[in-house]
């Protein structure tokens, strides 16, 4: 039996279509974007000195019957024994970042050897985030994060971020000034083009309880004992605003970790502006997180995703291990 003519018609439109997006597709890589050169920003003197970060040149085995200090910097910390260490160095975590449907980018997630800062022993966490080979034909990005946390409470020391996307750099920084009781936020963005335009921000807060950079939350639930139907609150600094966030262990099932079945924890958070400059308490804007958590002692993210503007976007384990 012949087809009549306007599904004929139909079909070659449809092929017509495909066979033009296709090329777009092949052809994405004539509008790549370059990275503009890796520069490091002056950062503001007074962010520099309250914190002195060294290598230590040999580490010492801490005594067994030495006591744990909570201590914070300015005070001598006790090294915790290495069964009791909450992380190790040379953890390694990739995951894949999604975008909607698409896949866009990979984190690799690297505990690296402790570091002195202000002469107290602390973890040094370092993150790679990069777009794929196919995305970045389209939007090309780069980002490096340096992460220092307390060697027994894993409180933040300091955050250090440097980005470069397309025609953008960036960089900024968090701190948590334990001895004066501030947090602070700096960041610097430079935008490339016909006319080159900066924009400069920076913020300062009083301390409060359980405040934390945007990456720190990730490593704090090491600490948290997660059982279904457990609250947790905690504020994040970022962007020169403080977010108050507030989550829910819903329950505890199998997920699969690489191939395999595991027990993992599913947490859905609540995220909305909670204090500017002034202080003054925001409601307005929330943001629905959730996550799958490993029930075992170390408490990786396994899975996470969140609702932005256009679509979601999703983080997912692809690959795990130690290194150094």
């Amino acid at each position: 039996m012949r087809k009549p003519f306007f599904l004929k018609l139909r079909s070659f439109f449809n092929l017509i279509l495909a066979t033009f997006f296709i090329f777009i597709l092949l052809s994405c890589s004539a509008f790549q974007r370059e990275l503009p050169e890796e520069h490091k920003e002056s950062v503001p003197k007074k962010y520099k000195d309250i914190y002195k970060i060294k290598i230590p040149k040999q580490h010492n085995a801490p005594e067994e019957n030495k006591k744990e200090s909570t201590s914070t910097v300015g005070e001598k910390a006790v090294v915790p024994p290495q069964d009791k260490l909450l992380l190790t160095p040379g953890e390694t975590f990739i995951y894949t970042l999604g975008w909607t449907l698409f896949s866009v980018g990979t984190a690799e997630v690297v505990v690296k050897p402790q570091v002195m800062v202000n002469e107290t022993p602390s973890y040094h966490v370092h993150v790679l985030g990069k777009t794929n080979e196919t995305f970045s034909s389209i939007y090309n990005a780069e980002m490096n994060i340096d992460l220092f946390l307390n060697v027994n409470n894993l409180k933040p020391y300091k955050l250090e971020l440097s980005s470069r996307e397309s025609r953008y750099v960036r960089n900024h920084v968090t701190l948590f000034d334990y001895v004066h009781k501030k947090a602070s936020y700096w960041s610097k963005s430079v935008k490339f083009g016909r006319k080159k335009k900066e924009k400069l921000g920076e913020a300062e807060y009083n301390m409060m309880d359980n405040l934390f950079d945007a990456l720190s939350p990730a490593f704090q639930v090491r600490r948290w004992a997660l059982l279904p139907g457990k609250k947790i609150e905690f504020h994040v600094l970022e962007n020169e605003k403080v977010y108050k966030i507030q989550c829910e262990v819903v329950k505890k099932d199998k997920r699969e970790v690489l191939q395999t079945m595991e027990d993992a924890f599913y947490v859905e958070c609540l995220g909305k502006t909670f204090k500017t400059k002034q202080w003054e308490e925001k409601d307005k804007k929330e943001n629905h997180l959730w996550a799958w958590i490993s029930a075992d002692p170390r408490h990786y993210l396994i899975e996470a995703g969140a609702k932005v503007t256009i679509g979601s976007v999703t983080l997912k384990l692809t690959d795990m291990g130690k290194r150094l």
